[in-house]
């Protein structure tokens, strides 16, 4: 499901939607560094990776975490309006809202509030984050303070578990069961935790290699494997690099090389964004690939994307990719085209949008496209499942159960509508 603007994966980490500012600019023809001065190439990676986890792209599950980004979030109001409630929203604050079918979750920075399809609130959870990130996916959702220590995991029946790390998130994924993942920066390099869905440590790995930086992370169904890019900037040329672990002991012990069981390596290529797909493999996006892994390891697909990469969005089934220009001396698509590969990895079809997409999310049902104030909304065998042309600025529309009811949420309000009756 969706988020407003953590942006990391969801609306939250998820606004900044331009790869670009994470593979800078995607290869305007790869520069090749000079051999003579290896140290100009890796004061260049590093600026990419500071980019990552400073400027706040992180691509994620439709969206991207913006752990950097520090917005100060106001009050906020409910007014009832008939037999509706619409959410007032005072202008300049950062909400997130993420949709279950027919009931949401609303977050700012003094906690989490769930409400029915009925706009009837069910249960308030209070905290006090400066500037909370929020990850969903399916009925599972965590709230991170960006650039901070504290995470909270809520399912649709309230509060899961907290977690108070010892090292800044960086990064955070959910999985399915609730299970979550973090990559957490410290004094001496990078932890990557993983917290099952009662909230117990489970596997904990410490990288401290200088120049070798882990930048997505996500966890199978089952706990059992955990997938984890690292780029790695210590040659003259960058390598992205997939390694796979058990987070069992046991399993860990018997792999080759008591660490990592398996692993996929990228030269010359950022890859920023995992997911675990419900068919039992992972699904990557680098900046000029798309591959998938299965559960072993092993790499079983890959297809070379000729576009800049404007933005991507998740569900447990399909990656859903959205187009830029084409790359230099490419013969790519147009640019606007929406890109959807199956959970089996390879391409479903290509839908062509003829706008620039800045806006893009995906649910259960079908999924958003925008650009500007103009929005349509298609499921994934490409029917049009309607069109939309706003009045105002719009931040978020969230498909409820039927795609025709969504959570509208704009800089003002939120509130449920059917949107081909259009907005009161």
């Amino acid at each position: 499901m969706d988020k407003d603007d953590i942006e990391y994966e969801n609306g939250n980490l998820q606004e900044q939607s331009e790869l670009e500012l994470l593979v800078v600019k995607r290869n305007e023809k790869k520069v090749v560094p000079n051999k003579h001065k290896p140290e100009n190439s890796v004061l260049a990676i590093f600026t990419v990776v500071l980019l990552l986890f400073v400027s706040g792209a992180y691509l994620y599950r439709e969206k991207v975490f913006d752990l950097a980004q520090h917005i100060k979030e106001k009050a906020q109001t409910a007014v009832t309006t008939g037999n509706k409630v619409e959410m007032k929203i005072e202008n300049g604050s950062k909400t997130t809202f993420v949709g279950f079918g027919n009931s949401y979750l609303y977050c700012t920075k003094d906690g989490v509030k769930y409400f029915d399809g009925g706009q009837n609130q069910k249960w308030n959870s209070t905290y006090t984050m400066t500037s909370p990130s929020v990850v969903n996916n399916g009925s599972y959702t965590a709230v991170a303070e960006a650039q901070g220590r504290s995470v909270k995991v809520y399912s649709e029946n309230g509060e899961l578990y907290s977690v108070s790390a010892d090292g800044i998130i960086m990064q955070i994924s959910v999985n399915s069961i609730g299970s979550t993942c973090l990559i957490l920066k410290t004094d001496s390099g990078y932890k990557v935790q993983v917290y099952d869905e009662k909230g117990s440590l489970i596997m904990e790995r410490f990288d401290e290699d200088k120049g070798v930086y882990p930048i997505a992370v996500d966890i199978s169904t089952d706990k059992k494997v955990l997938a984890v890019s690292y780029l790695d900037t210590t040659d003259i040329e960058m390598v992205s690099k997939v390694l796979f672990f058990y987070t069992g002991r046991e399993d860990t012990k018997n792999t080759e090389s008591g660490d990592f069981f398996a692993s996929v390596e990228k030269v010359g290529e950022i890859v920023p964004a995992i997911k675990y797909m419900n068919n039992g493999i992972f699904i990557a996006v680098g900046d000029t690939n798309v591959f998938t892994i299965d559960i072993s390891g092993k790499e079983i697909w890959s297809d070379e994307i000729s576009n800049k990469i404007e933005k991507i969005a998740f569900t447990d089934e399909y990656l859903i990719m959205a187009l830029g220009e084409p790359l230099p001396g490419k013969d790519g698509a147009q640019k606007g085209t929406i890109r959807i590969f199956g959970k089996a990895g390879k391409q479903n079809y290509d839908y062509t949008f003829s706008k620039s997409v800045t806006y893009l999310k995906a649910y259960k049902n079908g999924m958003v496209i925008g650009s500007n104030r103009d929005f349509m909304a298609l499921n994934y065998n490409g029917k049009l499942l309607w069109e939309h042309t706003a009045t105002q600025d719009v931040k978020d529309i969230i498909l409820m159960s039927s795609a025709e009811n969504v959570l509208y949420v704009t800089n003002n309000s939120a509130e449920i509508i059917n949107i081909n009756k259009g907005v009161q």
